[in-house]
């Protein structure tokens, strides 16, 4: 028998959607991906850093610092029907 339960690496179902920092380190999960958005640039604006917004593994958006304005939001082709 393993020591580890059968579904250890899955993902979370509730919370799909997380920010991570400049570094590639999750900082939250979110259930939505507009949450998602809006704590990027919250985080974003405070630490002056790039934040990744990602659907499990797939970078969906980065959010980027603006000198005097509210943070950029980049959105990638990843998450597009389009891709």
């Amino acid at each position: 028998m393993s020591a580890h339960p059968k579904n250890a690496g899955a993902a979370k179902p509730d919370k799909p959607f997380s920010i991570h920092d400049g570094q590639g380190a999750r900082v939250q999960r979110f259930a939505s991906y507009g949450e998602a958005e809006r704590a990027a640039k919250v985080w974003c604006r405070e630490k002056q850093a790039p934040v990744d917004v990602r659907r499990r593994r797939t970078h969906l958006s980065t959010a980027l610092p603006q000198t005097g304005r509210a943070p950029l939001v980049e959105m990638t082709w990843a998450g597009s029907a389009y891709a």
